[in-house]
């Protein structure tokens, strides 16, 4: 229990409800035995409960000190609640916490009790109130959702924007952990609409607090007008939950309205019974072993940090995970990563920790005091304090856990207190040097408040100046990231895992010095997650992140790797052993190599083809079919012809036809079509080729074969002409004696749906070169092209003014592709000059007109193409490649 100096009120952690759903709450009581009722404050969902708790705290403080007791809870599946909202009755948890909570405050003798519900917490209220007899006096609803329907749809836009922040690309399986919705979940909170309850059932006395920037339907404002019902506006909704914690502003207006409101009607003082503080352990189930584990609020250091100890009932073992908390996470951790973590790990026998730095969260703070500055350096200081607290006599064995700003700062304390362990994710810079930029934005003194305005006007003003000055801080953060200090820690013998989300990589990659530092050794283990964005929000990096923690977690400090199934599928090499580059004296600790997965003996694949007018279709089906067997399930078609093809598909009933709509104002659909084939093909493998290719003996055996055996991830193979060319996959590569390739086409490719879900699928903003995209992002990521020069496809390209065309569009794509790609024009330019030369030559055509030798320049290209079959067209190729380089740069998008 904790009270202010000032002893106003006093905050206390209960658990409440019944066994299986238990509940956390946080009770807010004057300090007195007396009460003039209670207040249940339902908070919102997802990222809005974590923006909102210092709000609604606030709330809760002032009302204790005029003398009302308050219940602030996490809702069923969320915060330290159990349960998850993937379950199957959540609606019906949900209805029922509010239940138990108003029971709650009237089990201490509250005989009047009201409530307040933020955003969604007002939407279950109202449900609850339908449900159950609340007999509620007074309901605040600040800021209610109208129905649950408008909720998930805003859901989904904020997921779409953070997939964009996160670089997460069009077409990727995944989705943004603000709040996980299950689809059952999500059309089962549609159900809870503030448009059919009747103000009447709910309370005596209702407030409705609506934004002013935000329109209010005709039917909600028709349904919410009555005698009971009074209605106000607030400027503070998007202040609040519009912005990461560390910059959120507090409602302090809407917060003393919403409180005088309340407390207005005269209430005489009444006794009541303060709860017992062992209702702050609670004993759950958790997993589907349903494997019993205690949680107890503890106070840490001399500030009381707020805590909660996650252990198993028995005796634990190995060493204390700590959680170390980033600038706008609490305890929970980014999308309640810290709660899973530890309850899953309390299952294996580990206790852990996870806590508020002082004056955050939950812990000690006075709302009439200034917020505590967001990198203060002693923050360093409040978690080694929470380490000695729980094990005073040996600090040091202990593992800690953190991402971004808590990953540096997890590394900076195991240094302090030579911690047995330190798992990184993400790390970014340290509190040590943002404070320093912190502090200079929030001095009071006018001369650098004018500094800095100037500096932000500039900024505005002029954007070469902020382009220089964001490079200038990258390269900063590139003296952080990765850490040189976790080269330290492995060096002290303490065990090191670094999880780096891809996005990081290319402007670090670069820099040799720094390319060291992703070197894996004995005590030092960097991995490279595909998929992951830097909040770990996405769904898809978040499973592969947390896979490769728990194995690390389970292989070291418990030593028996069969107590947790780790899919190992998920997990994946680090970047350099990925290339093969690992040189280093040190003993580097191997990833087991794909072909050990076991899985892989029963890998099917499905052949994809794109098509809109080729009918050449035809003879590419006729010679997939004898292929279609055991491993081959099935060949799809994505047909975008309008049924102009529809002979070929009455002639091949075998095939998978899937009818595309070209979508309005998108003239090229390759890659959309490509999408769709994936999506919709039912291989663990797929496997791409074109219209018109014809398959060579043995080819899809050849193709799959490093896949099936060799454990590799992607494969792919020449193209050769049929009848005379300028286009051959072996010579526009030269490749033919190496192992693996820079870069593949689609028309002889296959992969795994897992490499495919990694970097996002196709970019559908290309009208060409969307496979040199889709795979040099696969190199990005880690993944290695596999060059199999003996699966072979044949191709007939068409007639000369169709590859004209065709070269036309391709030097368009390359052009978008190196705008893309930067980092990679100096390599690009020394495997295929003709993006780079032939636009240059195009330019200086008008030079003719002085110079009448200029054109023959071309002589050299065309001297060295002489053992070509078609030397002079393929100097025509290269000078309209070169025209659709200047076409897109003139009209780029287009």
């Amino acid at each position: 229990m904790t009270s202010s100096p000032g002893e106003t009120f006093r905050e206390q952690s209960i658990w409440f409800g019944v066994p299986g759903r238990q509940l956390f709450g946080r009770l807010a009581t004057p300090v007195n035995e007396e009460s003039r009722g209670g207040v249940l404050i339902s908070p919102p969902m997802g990222r809005e409960s974590r923006l909102a708790r210092r709000a609604l705290r606030s709330l809760a403080i002032s009302l204790a000190s005029e003398g009302y007791v308050s219940l602030r809870f996490d809702h069923y599946g969320s915060g330290d609640s159990v349960g998850s909202v993937e379950d199957a009755d959540l609606i019906e948890a949900l209805l029922e916490g509010i239940d138990r909570g108003v029971t709650l405050l009237r089990s201490l003798g509250i005989v009047d009790v009201s409530a307040v519900g933020m955003r969604m917490g007002a939407n279950v209220i109202g449900a609850a109130a339908q449900k159950y007899d609340l007999g509620l006096s007074s309901l605040a609803m600040w800021d209610p959702c109208e129905s649950g329907r408008t909720y998930v749809r805003e859901l989904e836009a904020l997921g779409a924007l953070r997939r964009e922040e996160s670089n997460v690309e069009v077409g990727q399986s995944t989705k943004m952990l603000e709040y996980p919705l299950s689809d059952r979940a999500a059309s089962n909170l549609k159900e809870l609409d503030l448009r059919e309850v009747m103000a009447k059932s709910v309370a005596s006395r209702v407030l409705v607090v609506v934004r002013s920037d935000r329109p209010v339907s005709t039917k909600f404002r028709a349904q919410w007008i009555s005698e009971e019902v009074e209605w106000a506006t607030t400027d503070d909704q998007g202040p609040l939950l519009e912005a990461e914690l560390s910059d959120s502003v507090q409602p302090k207006s809407t917060i003393a309205r919403v409180a005088d409101w309340l407390t207005a009607p005269v209430s005489l003082l009444a006794p009541y019974v303060r709860p017992p503080d062992q209702i702050r352990d609670a004993v759950m189930e958790v997993g589907p072993n349903r494997v019993s584990v205690r949680e107890s609020v503890v106070e840490l250091g001399f500030r009381n940090m707020f805590g909660i100890v996650t252990e198993p009932l028995v005796h634990p073992q190995g060493p204390l995970m700590v959680m170390v908390n980033g600038v706008n996470e609490d305890h929970i951790g980014p999308a309640r990563l810290w709660v899973e973590l530890s309850r899953q790990w309390a299952c294996l026998g580990l206790r852990s920790i996870r806590f508020d730095l002082g004056e955050s969260g939950e812990s000690p703070w006075i709302p009439s005091e200034p917020d505590r500055p967001m990198f203060d350096k002693t923050r360093r200081q409040d978690v080694a304090d929470a380490i000695r607290a729980l094990d005073p006599n040996n600090p040091s064995d202990s593992v800690l856990i953190g991402y971004c700003a808590g990953a540096q700062l997890a590394l900076e304390v195991a240094m302090d207190i030579h911690s047995r362990g330190v798992c990184a994710i993400n790390p970014g810079l340290g509190p040590g040097v943002l404070q320093g930029v912190a502090r200079v934005r929030n001095s009071r003194r006018e001369d650098v408040q004018a500094s800095v305005q100037r500096v932000e006007g500039l900024l505005i003003r002029h954007r070469m100046a902020d382009k220089v000055i964001r490079r200038a801080s990258r390269y900063a953060e590139s003296l952080t990231f990765p850490p040189k200090i976790a080269t330290k820690l492995s060096r002290d013998d303490s065990d090191v895992l670094l999880l780096l989300s891809p996005v990081h990589l290319p402007r670090f990659q670069r820099i040799p010095i720094l390319r060291r530092r992703l070197l894996s050794s004995e005590n030092h283990h960097v991995e490279i997650v595909p998929g992951m964005d830097h909040s770990i929000l996405s769904t898809l990096g978040r499973d592969r992140a947390v896979a490769l923690l728990n194995q690390h977690v389970v292989d070291r400090y418990l030593g028996v790797s069969a107590q947790l199934h780790v899919d190992r599928g998920h997990a994946v090499k680090s970047y350099h052993e990925r290339r093969g580059r690992v040189k280093s004296d040190r003993t580097v600790k191997r990833v087991p190599t794909r072909a050990s997965r076991t899985t892989d003996a029963l890998l099917t694949a499905s052949v994809v083809i794109v098509n809109k007018d080729d009918r050449l279709l035809s003879n590419t089906l006729r010679m997939l079919e004898p292929f279609v067997g055991n491993t081959l399930l099935e060949v799809v078609v994505v047909d975008a012809s309008n049924g102009a093809l529809d002979d070929i598909r009455v002639a091949n009933e075998w095939v998978r036809w899937i009818d595309f709509e070209q979508p309005p104002g998108i003239r090229t659909t390759i890659p959309h079509q490509r999408n769709i084939g994936v999506r919709e093909a039912k291989g663990d493998v797929i496997v791409y080729t074109d219209s018109g290719c014809l398959p060579e003996e043995g080819w899809l055996d050849k193709l799959l074969s490093p896949i099936l055996t060799e454990g590799e991830d992607v494969s792919c193979g020449p193209a050769k002409a049929i009848g005379k060319s300028v286009y051959s996959g072996e010579r526009f590569w030269g490749v033919r004696d190496a192992k693996y390739v820079p870069a593949a086409t689609t028309i002889n490719i296959a992969f795994r749906r897992e490499a495919y879900e990694a970097v996002g699928g196709f970019d559908e903003s290309f009208g060409a070169a969307e496979d040199i995209d889709f795979t040099w992002r696969l190199t990005d990521h880690g993944y290695r092209l596999r060059w199999v020069p003996d699966a072979v496809v044949l191709h007939d390209w068409g007639t000369p003014k169709r590859q004209m065309r065709r070269s036309f569009f391709y030097g368009k794509g390359m052009c978008r592709l190196l705008r893309k790609h930067p980092h990679r024009i100096r390599d690009a330019a020394k495997q295929n000059s003709v993006p780079f030369v032939y636009p240059l030559f195009l330019l200086g055509l008008p030079l003719t007109f002085k110079w009448r030798w200029y054109p023959l320049l071309l002589a050299w290209p065309a001297w060295r193409q002489r053992n070509e079959e078609l030397p002079w067209l393929v100097l025509l190729d290269h000078l309209v490649a070169g025209a659709g380089v200047l076409y897109e740069l003139v009209n780029p998008g287009t």
